[in-house]
């Protein structure tokens, strides 16, 4: 079995590494440093996101405990001054300026120090100031003795430096994200405007059946045959639900996808894509074949992406059963299961033609596309999708006839608990 998997590029590694090492730079400086450098939720109580550094020389208290707990800065800070924090804080952070003030906090074993604390906002992509980073030095000895103040300021301002290259990373990632869901949105559209005809075919045969339901429930009641219109209000029911349901896996699709990520189970939302899909497939002859797996396989993810990963890579199928004229059959095979190392996968086969090796290496670019009205972004958006959900997107040529199409997603922490 020939499975080829999307490599990273060159440059992505050495972006990466770059990172690492800066990350490893700013670590190794945090270690010689005598206070601590820190990231605080905005709130009252300043409750610690990460702190590091020498917190023990400073307050007594080990690094892990507090870093976990939700532990709050504001129960070491003197209660003389813990208003005049605050409102230094807010004033800093309002103007959109750092700050740099000078209070008391009370160390583990009850003694009082000074402390400068240096630092500015964080703020998200909306523009609100969520957290505020910086750095708390112990300045009990500078109270009397300045000597040694202006090389601590020295090494503060490289470490503040460190921490701006991390942040801008932070807040570039973020963009990236934006930027990658504003693309899978018009993919979507893209998609949903391909499937136009059968869709509107899938529709109309309802609508088509509630009129005439209602058109022989009208002559019942003429006639006066009430014993017969408890079924014809069934037929019309079922009718109008399944045109209902089939204009709201549309709005799913279409709509820009705000939610974010949720624990499903990923039988019930593969089932759902396939069943729109097989609007696509039977107005080109073609069956569509789902068996899940016999368990609940639960996962945390964004459903829309993930739907959209699998109706891409169905549709993509039968493109290529179709592009052959069914020589080879015309049944499409889904499947989803556990992998043994512990992953859940969902497989899609085609009778089709197979990937042509010419083309498998690059097969994930963008804008490469067999397909004489593609756009051949199909499939790197699907991989970005999958890539960003902890998973792997991969391929092969069966042994026999067309190809098969999979991604694997981890599972959700507490599938395994409610599996039993």
């Amino acid at each position: 079995m020939n499975t080829v998997t999307a490599t990273m590029p060159d440059q992505t590694h050495k972006r990466a590494a770059a990172r690492a090492e800066r990350l490893e730079s700013a670590q190794a400086l945090l270690e010689q440093m005598p206070g601590v450098a820190y990231r605080f939720a905005n709130n009252t109580q300043r409750t610690v996101l990460s702190i590091h550094g020498n917190c023990e020389s400073l307050t007594g208290h080990a690094q892990k405990a507090l870093s976990k707990n939700n532990f709050a800065w504001s129960e070491l800070t003197h209660g003389d001054d813990r208003d005049f924090v605050n409102s230094e804080l807010q004033l800093s952070l309002a103007a959109g300026e750092a700050f740099d003030m000078q209070y008391r906090i009370v160390d583990k074993s009850g003694d009082e120090k000074w402390v400068r604390d240096r630092g500015r906002g964080v703020v998200d992509d909306t523009g609100k100031c969520t957290a505020v980073q910086g750095y708390i030095d112990d300045i009990s000895p500078l109270r009397t003795a300045a000597p040694g103040t202006q090389a601590t300021s020295a090494r503060v301002s490289s470490l503040l430096s460190q921490m701006d290259d991390i942040t801008a990373y932070a807040k570039s990632q973020i963009e990236i994200g934006r930027q990658r869901e504003q693309l899978a949105h018009a993919d979507r559209l893209y998609t949903l405007g391909e499937m136009a005809t059968g869709i509107a075919h899938e529709i109309n045969q309802p609508l088509a059946a509630i009129s005439l339901f209602a058109q022989a429930g009208n002559r019942l009641l003429e006639a006066r045959e009430y014993e017969n219109l408890p079924e014809i209000f069934d037929k019309l029911s079922q009718h109008a639900h399944r045109a209902g349901t089939i204009v709201e896996r549309i709005q799913n699709l279409a709509r820009r996808n705000d939610h974010g990520r949720k624990v499903a189970d990923l039988n019930a939302l593969t089932r759902d894509v396939v069943d729109l899909a097989e609007v696509d497939a039977q107005t080109s002859h073609i069956d569509v074949d789902l068996k899940c797996a016999p368990e609940p396989l639960k996962v945390n993810v964004d459903v829309v992406q993930i739907q959209q990963v699998t109706l891409n890579l169905i549709r993509n199928a039968v493109d290529a059963m179709r592009a052959l004229d069914y020589s080879h059959g015309n049944t499409i095979q889904v499947r989803v299961e556990e992998l043994e190392d512990g992953f859940f996968q969902v497989s899609v086969s085609d009778s089709g033609g197979g990937v042509d090796q010419a083309v498998a290496e690059s097969l994930f670019d963008p804008f490469l596309t067999t397909k004489q009205a593609g756009l051949g972004m199909g499939l790197p958006i699907s991989m970005a999708i999958i890539t960003a959900h902890g998973g792997k997107l991969h391929f092969w040529n069966n042994t026999s006839k067309g190809a098969t199409f999979a991604f694997s997603l981890p599972p959700s922490p507490d599938n395994r608990a409610s599996n039993g």
